[in-house]
């Protein structure tokens, strides 16, 4: 027999107290209520009594029963229909208006009543769960699109830049010689070509060696998106996402303006947020990959790299200043200019919430 409960007779009394659907105020007191008791039937407005024939509720929001260390499945007792012992963990704050009470009971506890009421209830609240999450994340992140905007606008600079490094190496550096030097970086991995021995066996069994040529790590190199995503430049990406957040801020004025919306729009402007913020996000990325291939570092490695005595592709690669030269040989290398913006840091994003 399942422990008992003892429900105390306050519980039980009908609290037609609540003539309208229960205000935000009211749930965030339950949901506190329930957190730090663990017993949402002493809750103060809880109404701990069977639901008369023929009343529907109204699912408000769902709740955990806090645990507390006992590892239980059933913690709570349902004023429906386990009323003096535990029966559920996971709840639903159910008002029924033509009873002015609210019920804290078991989620699922309605369903074996009258399931058809029960769904429809359990779809509504799922429409309503869905638009106070997207209202309460558009209240959170709305207010930054200035400064996304901001952000994408100053970036402007570096993606020219870096978008006229890469067209430059692409036209100097053309054909075959392009295509040995991706293939040869494209892992980030720099190789060089050295001697070694491998083991032999005679068809008589004799053990034996002989001379192989094997690749050798010789470093690490970064960047190497600007050498393989020729056909990908930054600039029209960073415009197109800066017109989307543009357009974004034009829909959003104020917070009133937010209240009036419709759910569906709502949901539309949260997709679009969360595409445009994503996307800025990645351009982001790509120009700090480019700007570390750039970085004097990085070619000073590439620049060692090409003039060991066996590099993994016979290749010619030189930092001049701000600049650096690159082809088959120091005779037929091409320079590739890099413009200062280049090389500028970029503002910091706004931290999402």
């Amino acid at each position: 027999m399942p422990e008992q409960i003892a429900i105390p007779e306050a519980a039980r009394r009908v609290k037609a107290d609540f003539p309208e659907f229960p205000s935000n105020e009211i749930v965030q007191e339950i949901l506190e209520f329930v957190r730090d008791t663990g017993e949402p039937w002493l809750w103060r407005g809880h109404t701990h009594t069977p639901i008369p024939e023929g009343s529907v509720p109204k699912y408000v929001w769902e709740f955990d029963v806090p645990e507390f260390g006992s590892k239980r499945q059933a913690i709570a007792p349902c004023p429906h229909c386990q009323p003096n012992a535990p029966k559920y963990k996971h709840g639903v704050i159910a008002y029924f208006p033509d009873e002015h009470v609210i019920r804290l009971m078991g989620a699922d506890c309605f369903r074996t009543t009258n399931p058809e009421a029960h769904e429809v209830a359990k779809r509504e609240l799922e429409r309503f769960q869905r638009s106070v999450r997207n209202q309460r994340y558009l209240q959170e992140r709305l207010p930054l699109l200035p400064d996304l905007i901001h952000a994408a606008e100053a970036a402007f600079p570096q993606a020219e830049a870096l978008d006229a490094v890469q067209a430059n190496l692409v036209r100097e550096v053309q054909g075959l010689m392009l295509q040995t030097l991706q293939q040869a970086l494209r892992s980030g991995e720099l190789r060089v070509r050295s001697k070694g021995k491998e083991a032999t066996f005679s068809r008589e069994g004799v053990a034996g060696t002989r001379d192989v040529e094997v690749l050798e790590r010789f470093g690490a190199v970064d960047g190497v998106k600007l050498l393989m995503e020729l056909r990908s430049p930054i600039q029209p990406k960073l415009r197109a996402v800066t017109e989307k957040l543009r357009e974004l801020n034009s829909r959003y004025v104020d917070d009133p303006k937010l209240k009036e919306m419709h759910d569906g729009e709502k949901a539309s402007l949260v997709r679009g947020f969360q595409q445009a913020s994503r996307r800025l996000t990645d351009i982001y990325a790509s120009i700090k990959d480019r700007q570390r291939f750039i970085a004097p570092a990085n070619l000073a490695t590439l620049a060692r790299w090409s003039e060991q005595e066996a590099p993994e592709v016979v290749v010619f690669i030189e930092r001049v200043g701000q600049n650096f030269r690159v082809g088959k040989t120091r005779v037929s290398s091409r320079t590739i200019e890099i413009p200062n913006a280049a090389r500028r840091p970029l503002l910091s994003l706004p931290a999402m919430p």
